[in-house]
């Protein structure tokens, strides 16, 4: 029955949006020569771009998938895990590529929409825009959910939830390291023998939001059913599909999102997008409601944690939007003022993210205390449950800022269409107003995947203790004083991802040279994190020294990556310092959107292979 609510919920999303209304929509695939000429071309553009990077992501994937069962051999896991693990890994790594070509065909296609659509007013633009972005999403969150689903009940979840749930943890890592190197590959397929063309510049940039956040769900989901699982004596498979039911009433929230958007007044964009946020939140928060009213037995602090959640991602929404409109009205004129809004724009979303996790978890502790005090369960598995369920309200969201993010990329290739082709002033002039407007868009969709990213990787780190303490039967999960030496390796990680990046791109310009300093970049986790686990053997505190090097890399490194992506972002505002100093500013800004991606990985992989590490 819960298998069929959610298919259900997530089929009338899709259908909803695929039917609803558009005026004109028979006009929309005529066009003059050029813009039809332009975007067959952007859309080839594209398509050629997507599968330079396929190939090179399937020998990367080869090797990883290769690389599984390897370290099951060498560690010596229960029966059966190895198989399942390389299963849902490779699953993992097909859906998010399937997705992704998905979402950027989805989003090529409204192109023409949106540049006809801007022929009889920015209003009609926008309002094709809106529509196809938010296909576009819930067309690809949907595809990620029935997948989940799919892989959840291959693992055994339809008669055992519990284990079928850290079966699934494969999946997640393949997600993640997908998302990973699509994104370390953009600049190099784009860099290849054929020229770099107007449809291309914006492409690495634009379309790997969409891969993004289809990851932080996949992350969150996996997340959120494995911790779910440990309160199977309190709720049975209930907790670990109330996250499923959760994304699918976040397809149905960016529906009524995207609806409200394009059927609100006359008015300020930013006016039409929040009343659309608020719409879609508050169907988010009623799903959210209705979740835990019946799966959950009705628990309120349970639903607390969710609504905390949420309402911490609204705050990282006008955070992200609200400090990029202030600094665009005072542009900093010293490297010192750049400086300044980089650690000024990294602290808050961290604090903020601290009273999110802490609340939640006290939340989750109170809501469940009745089981600890009668020997049901833990402290620490109410707590870490009560996150995962803060985790699932920020991202219930998701959807509808994928959408704005989808927006904001149309807008620009409507405006580069304008740019390229023969126009009057009054159309090139509408068309730089239509891309403010997507602008907007993209902005709040920024600030939003990056703080979804700590969110995903702050729930993958509480899984994982919560899967080494299962497995463990036993309350380990946090650092003993004996794995403090590695946490200073955790949070160097991200420095020498960054530092191998970085300078591989300056010393190469962009070219296929730099890739190997940036794979194996990608692949330290997959060699440092086993090396922990095998050092700590002979203490048993195997599980601790890794919990060590998450936490540290994760914090250290999430406050890294939205330092150096708030401080270049600054510096874009200012006065222009010529060619080489506006690409400098270019590539920083590449760097947090990999380390983001980068530390979603971290504990991916920690998850996936708990079993491995808690018998180390």
């Amino acid at each position: 029955m819960l298998y069929a609510l959610i298919f259900g919920l997530a089929l009338f999303s899709v259908i909803f949006m695929v039917s609803m209304p558009v005026r004109g929509s028979g006009k929309w695939a005529s066009g003059t020569p050029e813009t039809l000429e332009f975007s067959f071309s952007a859309a080839s553009a594209l398509s050629d771009l997507f599968r330079k990077q396929a190939s090179f992501l399937l020998y990367a994937a080869t090797a990883a998938a290769a690389l599984i069962p390897c370290l099951f051999l060498v560690f010596r896991p229960p029966e059966g895990r190895a198989a399942m693990a390389t299963f849902a890994f490779v699953s993992g790594v097909g859906f998010q590529t399937g997705a992704f070509f998905l979402y950027l065909r989805s989003l090529s296609a409204g192109l023409k929409e949106a540049a006809y659509g801007l022929r009889l007013s920015v209003r009609e633009a926008s309002d094709a825009a809106m529509r196809r972005a938010g296909i576009s999403s819930v067309l690809t969150l949907g595809m990620g959910l029935a997948w989940t689903v799919f892989v959840f009940l291959i693992a055994g979840g339809r008669h055992d939830a519990r284990g079928a749930a850290a079966g699934t943890a494969g999946f997640c890592l393949g997600s993640a390291f997908t998302a990973l190197f699509l994104r370390l590959s953009a600049r190099y397929a784009a860099a290849g023998p054929s020229p770099s063309t107007p449809e291309l510049k914006d492409a690495p940039r634009a379309a790997f939001l969409g891969a993004d956040v289809l990851d932080c769900a996949a992350a969150e989901s996996v997340a959120a059913m494995t911790l779910g699982a440990a309160l199977w004596p309190v709720y049975g498979p209930k907790s670990a599909l109330f996250p499923l039911f959760a994304r699918a009433c976040g397809l149905a929230a960016c529906a009524a999102g995207v609806m409200t958007v394009r059927r609100s007044a006359e008015g300020e964009t930013a006016r039409r997008m929040d009343t659309g946020l608020a719409a879609a939140a508050g169907a988010a928060i009623a799903g959210l409601f209705l979740g835990c009213f019946f799966l959950l037995d009705g628990d309120m602090w349970l639903f607390a944690a969710s609504a905390l959640g949420l309402v911490s991602a609204g705050l990282y929404v006008f955070h992200a939007r609200y400090q990029a409109a202030y600094r665009a009205m005072f542009p900093p004129l010293s490297e010192a003022g750049d400086l300044s809004a980089g650690l000024a724009g990294a602290a808050a979303p961290a604090v903020l993210t601290a009273f999110a996790v802490l609340g939640s978890y006290y939340c989750g502790v109170r809501g469940l205390e009745r089981h600890i005090f009668g020997g049901t369960l833990g402290e620490p598995a109410c707590g870490l449950f009560g996150i995962g369920m803060a985790v699932t309200g920020a991202l219930s969201i998701s959807g509808y800022v994928l959408a704005l993010g989808g927006f904001g990329d149309i807008a620009r290739r409507v405006r580069d269409l304008y740019e390229a082709t023969p126009q009057t002033e009054s159309y090139r002039k509408e068309s730089e107003e239509f891309s403010e407007t997507g602008q907007l868009g993209s902005d709040t969709a920024s600030g939003y995947a990056g703080a979804a990213s700590l969110l995903a990787s702050a729930a993958l780190l509480a899984a994982y203790i919560g899967e080494s303490a299962r497995i463990l039967r036993s309350g380990a999960g946090f650092p003993w004083i004996e794995s403090i030496s590695v946490a200073t390796a955790g949070a160097a990680l991200p420095y020498v991802f960054g530092a191998l990046y970085l300078g591989g791109r300056a010393r190469d310009g962009g070219g296929r040279g730099a890739l190997p300093a940036s794979i194996l970049a990608a692949l330290s986790p997959a060699l440092v994190l086993p090396a922990a686990a095998l050092v700590f053997k002979g203490s048993g505190h195997g599980p601790e020294a890794v919990s060590a090097i998450l936490l540290s890399g994760i914090a250290g490194g999430w406050l890294f990556s939205a330092f150096i992506g708030k401080a270049a972002g600054a510096r874009r505002m200012s006065p222009p310092y010529g060619t080489a100093g506006a690409s400098e500013r270019a590539l920083l800004m590449e760097l947090p959107p990999l380390l983001n991606a980068f530390l979603r990985l971290l504990p991916a992989m920690a998850l996936a292979l708990a079993p491995l590490f808690a018998r180390g």
